[in-house]
């Protein structure tokens, strides 16, 4: 699976249920795939010494981190 296809599908889910969160949907997916596409290699060639181990489980702790659940912002209600 390729990083556009992953942000597409990733917008897709995230606007289904609010269109109007798309904008902000699109700018976060693309500022945090351009954070990861930037830092990743660093971190990884600073971990190069210390194993692939070590590369590993800081991959898995930066999944379990990127799957939690963010905060839902408040709902408001149109007064009727």
């Amino acid at each position: 699976m390729t990083a556009e296809r992953f942000r597409t599908t990733t917008v897709a889910r995230t606007t289904a249920g609010r269109p109007r969160t798309r904008g902000a949907a699109v700018a976060l997916g693309t500022c945090s795939m351009s954070i990861g596409a930037g830092l990743g290699p660093r971190l990884a060639g600073a971990l190069t010494g210390q194993g692939l181990a070590a590369i590993l489980r800081v991959r898995a702790a930066g999944l379990v981190l990127g799957a939690a659940p963010a905060p839902q912002p408040p709902r408001h209600r149109n007064p009727g």
